[in-house]
């Protein structure tokens, strides 16, 4: 039977944190074993706490790990590359804990990945339910994406995700902020893998907020240039 590990990464998400974890463990894959990789990535709320706590009494008969990354960290990329380092599955599945994503898609989005032959789907989120500004950004982002590197999908930065293990772990990824869904996607494809997406549910964010900054924006603009400069461009 094959493993698929769930990643997820949490920061500064007491409010709605017990919620979304509720409702992840209850996924359910046929014929696959489940990991659930659980990231606290240096919250200085009450995250850690309630994710211990939720384990506790939804996790029970379950796989589950619970990892916790001491502040300051370098955010979302932190997180995840834990997770994904943590992971022992065959099948490796990313989801943010921010509530704006399905937990129940992954099963979906698995079963396409078997069904299609492919090494890694990405979840369109071709109904977003963000501000304006952030759609807009999104966009430019996507289209560098695919000018620059080539990479084959709309949404970069969708999830959830599912990809094979063997294609991201092991990997130094130069990176440093949120564009690291992108560099992943671009070392999926320069080690062969086959790239698709499939549409996802988006929701609008049910609780806490968005702790992006538009400092930080820049940083990913910046580093986003950076690597394309540091990689010659390169579409290999």
């Amino acid at each position: 039977m094959k493993k698929l590990s769930v990643v997820t990464s949490a920061y500064n998400e007491s409010a709605g944190i017990a919620e979304f974890l509720m409702e992840l463990l209850k996924l359910r894959v046929p014929g696959t074993r489940l990991e659930f990789i659980i990231v606290n990535n240096g919250s200085l709320d009450d995250t850690g706490r309630i994710i211990e706590r939720t384990v506790r009494s939804a996790g029970r008969g379950k796989d589950v790990k619970i990892f916790h990354n001491r502040p300051p960290t370098k955010g979302y990329r932190t997180g995840l590359l834990t997770g994904i380092s943590k992971a022992s599955g065959r099948y490796i599945a990313i989801i943010r804990s921010d509530w704006q994503e399905d937990p129940a898609d992954i099963a979906g989005l698995y079963g396409a990945l078997r069904a299609r032959g492919l090494d890694c789907i990405v979840g369109w989120r071709k109904e977003r339910h963000d501000p304006l500004k952030r759609i807009l950004l999104s966009k430019v982002f996507n289209i560098l994406c695919r000018l620059i590197y080539q990479i084959p999908v709309p949404d970069v930065n969708g999830a959830p995700k599912v990809m094979r293990a063997d294609l991201v772990k092991g990997k130094e990824f130069r990176s440093r902020s949120s564009i690291i869904d992108m560099e992943i996607l671009w070392t999926i494809k320069k080690r062969g893998g086959k790239i698709g997406y499939a549409p996802a549910k988006h929701f609008e964010r049910r609780k806490g907020k968005v702790t992006v900054t538009d400092l930080e924006i820049l940083g990913i603009v910046v580093d986003f240039f950076k690597f394309a400069l540091q990689n010659r461009f390169s579409r290999d």
